[in-house]
């Protein structure tokens, strides 16, 4: 079961603590021992890096220029033959406004992915590394209109069977830049 963002903020070997943005509306049932926690970075969302740019875009004819590069070394720990495929994204997220009037802000929600590359490794077994990534995005040009934006850099790992868990992502060289041009 799937529980709104915010998620686990507390856990240990007997408990967990969620924390949600929302009001959990399914009934979670009666309570039952055992079960296991973990967490996995496969199969699920994009992972956001450390990689983000925020722009404002003050005229509907204005463009942004972004560019990326990301290189990755990859572990994991698969329990058969399994294949992974990594899908790395500059992803725009648009900011919006939380409409409360005590204490407004701005919240930036996914908006479209502006470009991705994809890798797919094969016959993953055991514990290793994956060979290094290595991606470069140059001069992807968008034209979002007015308004606040941020571009992230963003990771998705998928795997072929569920059986294969990514159990670290080392960011080394990485970059990303953006600039607003007016026409």
């Amino acid at each position: 079961y799937s529980i709104n963002q915010i998620g686990v903020i507390e856990c240990t070997t007997t408990y967990v603590t969620v924390r949600t943005v929302d009001t959990i509306t399914t009934p979670l049932g009666s309570y039952v021992s055992g079960g296991s926690i973990y967490y996995t970075s496969t199969d699920t969302n994009f992972n956001s890096t450390d990689l983000d740019v925020l722009v404002g875009v003050t005229g509907n004819q204005d463009s942004v220029f972004v560019s990326g590069q990301l290189d990755q070394k990859i572990s994991y720990t698969a329990t058969s033959s399994q294949d992974l495929t990594v899908y790395v994204d500059i992803n725009r997220y648009k900011a919006v406004s939380n409409n409360d009037k005590v204490n407004p802000v701005l919240i930036y929600e996914f908006d479209a992915t502006l470009v991705e590359k994809t890798y797919t490794v094969t016959g993953l077994t055991g514990t290793g590394t994956v060979p290094l990534i290595e991606t470069v995005f140059a001069n992807i040009i968008d034209q979002p209109g007015v308004g606040e934006y941020r571009y992230i850099l963003e990771v998705y790992f998928e795997t072929s069977g569920g059986l294969l868990e990514v159990t670290k992502d080392e960011l080394k060289l990485r970059s990303i830049t953006a600039q607003v041009v007016k026409p």
